[in-house]
């Protein structure tokens, strides 16, 4: 009897266990160097994707840096494609159709291929890509990816510089999604140039805000598009705190950007307007709670704003760039938030509303800031260290947050790893992965 009363409770806590969501975990233990493998929780498995070198089915090849990893789907969380920017110049985009087989709980990759940025033709439109850094998902199905670098330069004598915009892609047809009356190519020249690092949107489809990966020029932005969904048109607005990037309040200056001249010279145009200098966005998400949450690299902080149309309210550091305690099973490690020379990185939300941030420049790990964590109640976990030589990159949920699509940048570890379909996985090069609860 006593036999069978045990079982019943331990089949009730394997069901418990099954119904748990991927931001339920206990936080693994720091680690005092660099690990030669990717360390997650006990509670949770990787499933390899894709890495460099690997062929394509548009008898190309999988490129190197990967950054933005984004999921678009298709069927839900059964089937959609997966794209990946490449952090380098040349910058280049693959898109690999991924299908679910859910009793195993397995991905497949069917066809996979890279966005042509090369042909004369659109070589002639938009001269040249470089540094797709972070980027977004759209709710119409389109990604948007960032080129990070302003280098002067106009090739195809367009009026335009040749880099610093954000582009929009389409992943079915691996084409520019946005042309000109004649159907050619083009960039988003009404965002603005700068070093784009990401972009978010809201529900509306009109209201977007994105930031510069920049010591100098970090300042975050809004776009009102003109037309829901169309990325090319709008009004663009810089914010401007009143007092420093302690302040609780700010206002949206609007940027001027109806010629090609003002498109090239975000930068000084904003900084004329008095625009806050946050030293280096490098990710823009809107959270649960309507609020838009901003990292910021060399402070090493996770902000947030709620925006009231024509200014910013209730502003704060959300994640400081400080000691956190973190609780694992061995007990409490106080672990720096802010290691290394730059901090908080990618973020995104999952279904729970827990923040998942990404850090690079130090451990480069793999943190969580809990539903619960408030400034003055901190709750954060570790989720991951990643290989050494690499930071962690990219990071996008399937719509039923089971699963979790990521990147590594160029790792350089050497111990093999079995993955959860029986793959041996050496993390020497750049890997995108998928992570699950078992």
């Amino acid at each position: 009897m006593i036999k069978n009363h045990f079982a019943l409770i331990s089949l009730f806590c394997a069901h418990l266990g099954s119904t748990q969501n991927i931001g339920d975990f206990t936080s693994i233990k720091p680690l005092a160097q660099r690990p030669d493998s990717l360390v997650i929780p006990k509670t949770h498995t990787f499933q390899y994707i894709i890495k460099s070198g690997d062929s394509l089915s548009d008898q190309r090849h999988a490129s190197t840096h990967f950054d933005f990893t984004g999921y678009i789907p298709i069927n839900g969380s059964k089937e959609g494609w997966l794209s990946i920017s490449s952090e380098k110049n040349e910058a280049e985009v693959m898109v690999l159709h991924l299908s679910l087989n859910e009793a195993k709980g397995l991905w497949t990759v069917g066809t996979s291929g890279k966005v042509n940025f090369f042909t004369p033709f659109v070589k002639q439109a938009i001269s040249k890509v470089s540094n797709f850094c972070s980027g977004g998902v759209m709710p119409w199905g389109n990604v948007v990816v960032a080129e990070e670098v302003v280098h002067e330069g106009d090739a195809n004598k367009d009026g335009y510089e040749d880099l610093g915009w954000l582009i929009e892609i389409d992943p079915v047809k691996r084409e520019i999604a946005k042309t000109d009356k004649q159907g050619n190519p083009q960039k988003l020249w009404a965002m603005g140039r700068m070093q784009h690092e990401n972009i978010c949107i809201l529900q509306d489809q009109k209201t977007c805000y994105f930031g510069a990966d920049s010591k100098d020029f970090g300042f975050i932005y809004k776009f009102v598009c003109k037309r829901k969904g169309d990325l090319s048109k709008g009004k663009l607005y810089v914010l401007k705190m009143n007092g420093d990037v302690n302040s609780t309040t700010g206002v949206w200056m609007q940027v001027p950007n109806s010629t090609k001249e003002e498109c090239n010279n975000t930068n000084k145009l904003a900084t004329q307007l008095g625009a806050t200098n946050f030293a280096g966005i490098e990710d823009v998400e809107v959270g649960p709670d309507g609020k838009i949450y901003f990292s910021a690299k060399y402070s090493g902080r996770v902000y947030r704003f709620k925006d009231t149309k024509s200014k910013t309210e209730e502003n704060e550091v959300f994640v400081e760039d400080k000691m956190y305690d973190i609780v694992h099973e061995e007990g409490t490690h106080e672990l720096d938030f802010h290691s290394g020379h730059t901090g908080a990185d990618n973020l995104a939300f999952d279904g729970d509303g827990n923040l998942w941030i990404m850090n690079d420049g130090g451990n480069n790990g793999v943190w969580v800031a809990n539903r619960d964590h408030t400034p003055l109640k901190p709750h954060l976990k570790l989720f991951a260290e990643s290989p050494k030589g690499c930071e962690p990159t990219g990071i996008t949920f399937s719509p039923d947050f089971k699963y979790l699509f990521m990147s590594f940048q160029n790792a350089k570890a050497n111990s093999l790893q079995i993955d959860k379909a029986g793959n041996k996985v050496i993390f020497n090069t750049s890997h995108a992965v998928v992570i699950s609860r078992k």
